[in-house]
């Protein structure tokens, strides 16, 4: 608990030899006055500190970090403020690494003279070498799923003309000869013609999904409980339907478009699949501190635990036979995760499931913070 200006010059010297990380002294003027063994270790110095060895010998000072020169570095030390950074450092022998550096001004330790400037270092080039991999990894990772959206896109909107020009075809054929058929040939031609409409379905489901994130959407004044109604009304509930809608919220600004297109895909997904005589959807909204909380209920067959985590992927069905183009929750989750919301599932097999979707109050601040992050991801792996 002794402090260090009670300690002996030797004892101090003892100490500040036998830390952990890099340690060493400068004058005002950039001359170093001592430094430790692990200091020594990093630069390779293989001389007597005593001769003393400037700064320029160990780093560059043309980095921003100096703000100019190492005289204006120092000269910004004297008014008690600290400053630490990761800096590209120079051995004896001109090879570069990087190290974590932390400086300021302090009183001389061994002497009674003017004040001294105290650095440590920690040679950080094994864990920078492993960020720039990653951030490696990640960029090429990224190229691919944007080349996979590109290809999707294009795909989806190429196709869609010679599609509604076989669509129109098959319509006509089954206007105009239907009638005329036996009756295998009529199931094949009304086969052709839902599978066609299915792959229109299919295609516009993939458009949809590879335009995430495409375009900007404009935030708008949402009245959630008009917007669920209309949601309902919209999708065309079967009669054998009872929806019971339970969202007394405010108003708020958010992007309307890219909620309405998730909140659709989810109630959709529960007509979809159930199997009741009586098809029981229940939708309660609740609002937290940050969030709205859609819960929407079911009282259909359940998920099995098995396909949960499979069932936000593209072209996952739980029943082939059904119809859908398998696209909907991988539309979900993909808006999801641009506008900083997720969806959590509860479901027993047999007994109904029940998606909670978390969505931003400010959706706008979500896209912007990520705008951000995405700028200074940016000017790191251009380093």
């Amino acid at each position: 608990g002794r402090s260090l200006k009670h300690l002996s010059p030797e004892l101090l010297a003892v100490a500040f030899d036998q830390v952990g990380f890099g340690g060493a002294f400068f004058s005002l003027d950039g001359w170093m006055l001592g430094c430790n063994r692990k200091f020594n270790e990093y630069m390779e110095l293989d001389l007597d500190p005593a001769q003393g060895i400037h700064m320029g010998r160990i780093f560059a000072e043309d980095d921003t970090f100096w703000g100019g020169s190492f005289t204006d570095f120092f000269a910004s030390l004297s008014g008690g403020r600290r400053a630490s950074s990761e800096i590209l450092c120079r051995r004896s022998d001109g090879e570069e690494f990087w190290g974590f550096m932390s400086w300021g001004m302090v009183d001389n330790p061994f002497t009674k003279g003017p004040k001294v400037v105290a650095v440590s270092i920690e040679d950080i080039s094994e864990t920078k070498q492993s960020s720039h991999e990653v951030e490696k990894y990640i960029m090429e990772l990224d190229r691919m799923n944007k080349e996979l959206d590109d290809f999707v896109y294009v795909a989806s909107h190429d196709l869609r003309s010679p599609l509604t020009a076989i669509f129109q075809l098959s319509d006509w054929l089954c206007e105009d000869i239907l009638h005329m058929l036996p009756e295998a040939s009529k199931e094949h031609l009304e086969m052709l013609h839902k599978r066609v409409i299915r792959m229109r379905v299919l295609l516009d489901d993939l458009l949809l999904f590879s335009r995430i994130g495409r375009h900007s959407y404009s935030v708008e004044r949402v009245d959630v409980p008009h917007l669920l109604h209309d949601i309902c009304n919209f999708l065309s509930f079967p009669s054998n339907s009872v929806v019971e809608i339970k969202a007394q919220v405010p108003c708020l600004q958010t992007h309307k478009v890219p909620l309405e297109m998730v909140l659709r895909s989810v109630i959709d997904n529960t007509l979809k699949h159930n199997d009741k005589d009586v098809c029981r959807v229940s939708i309660e909204v609740r609002e937290l501190e940050t969030e709205l909380v859609f819960r929407i209920a079911d009282n259909g067959p359940g998920i099995p635990r098995s396909f949960r985590d499979q069932m936000f992927g593209i072209f996952r069905k739980l029943d082939v036979s059904r119809e859908g183009s398998g696209v909907g929750l991988a539309i979900v989750k993909k808006t999801l995760s641009l506008f900083g919301g997720r969806c959590e599932l509860v479901s027993q097999e047999g007994e109904g499931a029940e998606f909670c979707v978390f969505w931003p109050k400010d959706t706008e601040a979500v896209l912007q913070s990520q705008k951000l992050s995405s700028t200074k991801y940016k000017s790191i792996t251009t380093l």
